[in-house]
């Protein structure tokens, strides 16, 4: 996949199935939503099994986002690679 417009972060942790903190700099994290998905909200139905899927894959680990704009809750929306795999597409076939 070409990593082109991709900014290289590390995840510092994820919070449910679409919604993770990175490490931006030694002063502090950003709240990052998964572009065009909707994991189930701490409380719902499936919440464990999509927060435990997205932290296996990615909590730690470097990854690659490429920003597309901002949620009502002033949250990053962002396109998101790790290992040349987009991690959304990722998400929906497991």
């Amino acid at each position: 996949m070409d990593s082109k417009g991709f900014i290289p972060r590390k995840v510092k942790r994820v919070i449910n199935g679409d919604t993770f903190d990175l490490c931006v700099d030694i002063y502090g994290l950003r709240r990052i939503r998964i572009a065009d998905m909707n994991a189930p909200e701490i409380g719902d139905r499936g919440y464990h099994s999509a927060a435990m899927n997205l932290r296996e894959l990615i909590e730690g680990e470097k990854v690659l986002i490429q920003p597309k704009n901002r949620d009502r809750f002033g949250y990053l929306v962002a396109d998101i690679i790790i290992n040349n795999m987009d991690v959304k597409k990722h998400l929906k076939l497991t």
